[in-house]
């Protein structure tokens, strides 16, 4: 049986209109009642486990207590990981989260928008939100009064941003190899096709001007491969993969092989696997994100270990000073709170600059053309 505020006024023997006061938000109407009156009545809430209807507080103006999320790439690792540190940092303020996913579709923006709005969200965060559309539909939170933050993606006018300096993170990277030996490398990342349109990712676009950094400081060139995914049809290890037997069957392979994110690389190493390819000894494999997957896989990857639960804490500190400061979006100084944090190396096995030397270039080489005949198509 649902128990509502008359039940719990009954049990108090005081009015309902005593019972909304005790539980306003407002201390000014919770102030009007006696201490021994309001403690009857918060005896009975907690006797009879009553929970007010989320429903009928919005309906007469009560703040929600919920903070929104807009939320994309959802299958990526190290967005599950961000996603973590978010909830635990919205919890812990006593917030309520409520989450929505926008898919590449021509409506999305406007769906998840329109399900935030509805819900009466008192700020928004927006996590890796790329999608064209978004900038447009965002403007509707910002006109209604309602503070926006951007966790990584795109940058928009009038919304403050948080995220990893992802250049900085592949410059390291690449400086790293070089520092050990390496010459030879190539870079592998992805672009999204979209109604026969290519458009890349901007986290990945700063990560591939990171890399051209490096190399073009030392002096060497390197071939970025660029492999086109679809945006709701996209096998996040497949990639790798497939582009490994390319290389394969191209019968050049570099001594390294610089991945845009760990799921890139994962797939490379299952592809050196299938052809007997030994990782470093034959192909030095990186990847970017350092998640799980990342640090248990065989051999441990390489990676650029992000700061997600800094940022997932920055981010929401924000958009909770914007709400309890009641701070005007067209207030909003979003340029001086723009934030980018550093990233690390994450030196493992899989580019161990030792064992790469135990075997000729060209033996590798001539095995691998070899061994790119065996696989399947």
């Amino acid at each position: 049986m649902v128990v509502t505020e008359q039940d719990v006024a009954d049990a108090a023997g005081v009015s309902r209109r005593s019972v909304s006061m005790a539980l306003s938000e407002n201390p000014r109407y919770a102030g009007k009642l006696r201490s021994e009156t309001r403690r009857r009545i918060i005896d009975a809430v907690e006797r009879l486990e009553y929970r007010p209807n989320r429903a009928a507080q919005l309906m007469r103006g009560k703040r929600s207590g919920l903070i929104g999320l807009i939320t994309t790439a959802s299958l990526l690792q190290v967005h599950l990981e961000r996603l973590h540190a978010v909830s635990l940092a919205i919890q812990a303020a006593g917030y309520g989260m409520l989450s929505s996913e926008m898919l590449w579709t021509s409506d999305a923006a406007q769906r998840a928008v329109d399900n935030l709005l509805d819900a009466r969200v008192e700020g928004v965060l927006l996590m890796s939100v790329t999608h064209p559309t978004c900038q447009t539909e965002v403007k509707r939170f910002l006109t209604a009064g309602i503070p926006v933050v951007s966790l990584g993606g795109a940058r928009l006018p009038g919304v403050a941003w948080v995220g990893s300096d992802n250049h900085q993170g592949m410059r390291d990277l690449t400086r790293h190899l070089l520092d050990h030996g390496y010459r030879r490398l190539a870079y592998l990342t992805t672009v999204v096709v979209e109604n026969d349109q290519q458009r890349g990712f901007e986290t990945l676009t700063e990560r591939t001007q990171g890399f051209q950094e490096a190399m073009t400081a030392a002096g060497l060139k390197a071939p970025v491969l660029t492999e086109p995914v679809k945006p709701l049809d996209w096998d996040r290890y497949a990639t790798g993969r497939m582009t490994l037997r390319r290389l394969l069957k191209v019968g050049t392979l570099p001594e390294a092989l610089l991945c845009a994110n760990d799921e890139l690389a994962l797939g490379v190493l299952a592809g050196c696997a299938e052809a007997g390819l030994r990782v470093p000894g034959d192909l030095a494999v990186t990847g970017f994100d350092d998640t799980y997957a990342a640090r248990n896989a065989w051999p441990p990857l390489t990676s650029v270990a992000q700061p997600n639960l800094d940022c997932g804490r920055q981010a929401v500190d924000w958009l909770l000073q914007l709400i309890r400061e009641c701070i005007p979006p067209e207030h909003v100084d979003a340029q001086a709170l723009e934030t980018r944090l550093p990233c690390k190396v994450r030196w493992r096995a899989s580019s161990d600059g030792g064992l790469r030397k135990t075997r000729s270039r060209e033996s590798i080489e001539s095995r691998g053309l070899k061994e790119s005949r065996e696989l399947r198509d």
